[in-house]
């Protein structure tokens, strides 16, 4: 069985590849597996970003989240790369994943990390 991980990585690279840009995407899951995307076709700061997920979410009741979007980053050089963000929140397990690639083809991960659900920023976006 594929992992809720995998799976939305899968999703967000086929978005990726077909579009050439991201800007700002999300991916709800209901608890039934229905899979919701919303587009958010402007770039906004880590709050709007969280403002807008929350009411994106609001009418959904999502337990499972991914939102990814294009982002700079300061390598270990101090030199500005481009990457894509993606985080995934999982009511299911209580995690909160968030993973960091260069958008190479294919995309090649560069940061994962994986913590408690309820230490991220997306811990109210997904219904427990």
């Amino acid at each position: 069985m594929t992992s809720f991980i995998e799976e939305a990585e899968g999703l967000v690279f086929e978005l990726w590849q077909k579009q050439r840009s991201l800007v700002r995407q999300a991916m709800f899951w209901d608890a039934a597996g229905k899979v919701t995307v919303v587009a958010f076709p402007s770039a906004a700061s880590r709050e709007g970003s969280l403002g807008e997920l929350a009411r994106a979410a609001a009418d959904l009741s999502p337990v499972r989240v991914a939102f990814f979007s294009e982002s700079s980053a300061t390598n270990p050089r101090g030199e500005k790369i481009d990457v894509i963000v993606l985080e995934l929140a999982d009511a299911r397990t209580s995690l909160y994943t968030q993973r960091i690639y260069t958008p190479a083809e294919p995309p090649v991960c560069v940061m994962d990390d994986t913590k408690p659900l309820a230490t991220s920023p997306l811990a109210t976006i997904v219904t427990t």
